[in-house]
């Protein structure tokens, strides 16, 4: 798409006659493909045969309609071309039904051309969007296309490679077609961090054990602490037997690893490199 053009600011809207070289070309009608090689031959041999047949329409004193007639003007050496000035308060509205009318655009083409005139963000508020600002929907409807098409030639102006849109622009490639060759940047995965626990020391572990084997000490005294009697009445019970005997086998087997713990921290030569403050002693 041209880069806008400030306006001449002496437009006389009753001039129908101009210069070929004093006249620009409207953003407004750059936002449509230039013809074909053949389209464009057949123009050019017809203006240098009849001249410019249909005057160029102008607005804010650039070519809204007639671009092309007016490269071929040039190029046939015609040094003044007839131009009539748009009146009307949609200067978009009318470029698009001149170019829909006039030429046999396709599908593709069209939903480009939806795509570059629908400027206004997805989710905006139209009360709130520049005057000039465009919808989708509003650019389908205006020419004449569905908005899932407008969608696609959306990616495929942001992703596809130029000679794919450049192929679209001219008719040579199916909106399908060109749709496979856009390439979309995969997303930033998402990378969680697993917060590792801090390791134990050797000592730290062994404080935290002695701390469970005093506490399976105290449950072995409140069993001592029983009557022959409560005892037996208590084993009756199932539960209770299990209780009783789980309690010693983990006493047992609590005693024998600090005990194998507290042997390596002597043969071992102390902590390593992970220790934390617990159990440390002190300097």
């Amino acid at each position: 798409m041209a880069t806008p053009t400030a306006p001449p600011t002496d437009v006389d809207p009753r001039r129908t006659n101009w210069g070929a070289d004093e006249l620009k070309v409207h953003p407004h009608a750059e936002l449509f493909s230039p013809m074909t090689a053949e389209e464009y031959a057949g123009l050019l041999a017809s203006v240098r045969a009849n001249g410019i047949l249909t005057p160029l329409v102008l607005f804010e004193g650039m070519v809204l309609d007639g671009r092309h007639r007016l490269v071929a003007a040039k190029e046939a050496g015609l040094a003044v071309v007839p131009t009539t000035t748009y009146q009307g308060d949609e200067p978009l509205t009318f470029v698009v039904a001149a170019n829909i009318t006039r030429r046999h655009l396709t599908m593709g083409q069209r939903s480009l051309m939806a795509a570059r005139l629908a400027t206004m963000a997805q989710g905006a508020r139209t009360d709130l969007a520049p005057k000039d600002a465009m919808s989708q929907s509003d650019a389908a409807t205006l020419l004449k296309v569905s908005r899932r098409s407008v969608q696609k030639a959306k990616g495929i102006l942001e992703y596809a490679p130029p000679e794919v849109v450049n192929a679209v622009d001219a008719g040579e490639m199916k909106l399908g077609a060109a749709e496979k060759k856009v390439v979309k940047p995969s997303p930033a995965r998402r990378t969680s961090v697993r917060k590792r626990r801090p390791c134990l020391s050797k000592r730290s572990l062994a404080v935290r054990m002695e701390h469970l084997t005093a506490g399976l000490d105290r449950a072995k005294l409140q069993m001592w602490r029983f009557t022959e009697h409560d005892k037996k009445e208590m084993v009756r019970h199932p539960k209770a037997a299990a209780w009783f005997t789980t309690i010693a086998e983990v006493h047992e087997s609590v005693t024998d690893l600090l005990r194998l713990w507290k042997s390596s921290l002597t043969t071992g030569g102390g902590d390593d490199e992970h220790q934390d403050r617990e159990g440390r002693s002190a300097p």
